[in-house]
């Protein structure tokens, strides 16, 4: 009897040693205790994720929407990227991190699109017409950054540039479009535009003498 009555002492000590346990655990999870369990960073990128980060290379901007629905970048699986630097979020708009920069220029990726807070609805609607193309497609994507570079070497880009300059009224440059996919239609590369409110005529009519002059169509969104 007494073998038996010490050893359900002994086990119900056990058990309430394990009940303080799982009680500690979960009072640590929910912040009772003030020490929480770092994020673990992430090792090896998905093939979607990097396919997301690329467009990000190219398009700048995109919602928590878009990163879902196009890439299953969501949740926690975010929450981590953005952690280990690959990706960032400001005020609800999805960013390359700094590590994400960092891995595709060792890559050699070269002209990344520039992009800003301010500038963030219209490069949205951007990263929305990348995601509507097909993959092959997409592959083919020119920034405006890699336009500007390759219009430079061109033999034209100094006469293009003094009758753009001319025809402005406060002599504005900025006829580079966001980007350019390449057509089989157009058999060439058709610039891609996207227009906001802010845009006057004059504007938009550069983007389109720079298609004209450089490129083998014009869309714009």
């Amino acid at each position: 009897m007494c073998k038996c009555t010490h050893g359900h002492i002994a086990n119900t000590h056990s058990f309430a040693m394990d009940s303080q346990i799982i009680k500690y655990r979960n009072i640590t999870k929910t912040g009772g205790i003030p020490m929480a369990a770092p994020r673990k960073h992430i090792r090896i990128l998905k093939t979607k994720e990097v396919e997301g980060m690329d467009m990000l290379w190219k398009t700048g901007t995109a919602t928590r929407e878009q990163m879902e629905r196009e890439y299953n970048i969501k949740g926690d699986r975010l929450k981590k990227l953005c952690h280990s630097g690959y990706l960032e979020e400001r005020t609800g708009k999805i960013v390359l991190g700094e590590k994400g920069i960092e891995k595709f220029k060792k890559e050699g990726k070269e002209y990344q699109y520039k992009t800003g807070i301010n500038n963030a609805k219209h490069d949205i609607r951007l990263s929305e017409k990348y995601i509507s193309l097909p993959k092959e497609t997409r592959e083919t994507w020119k920034t405006e950054k890699q336009l500007h570079s390759e219009a430079q070497k061109d033999p034209r880009y100094d006469d293009f540039k003094k009758r753009i300059v001319e025809s402005h009224p406060q002599g504005k440059f900025q006829p580079t479009p966001d980007g350019a996919v390449y057509s089989e239609v157009h058999d060439g590369y058709i610039a891609i535009e996207v227009t906001t409110r802010n845009y006057k005529e004059i504007d938009i009519q550069q983007k389109q003498e720079f298609a004209k002059t450089f490129l083998s169509g014009y869309e714009q969104l």
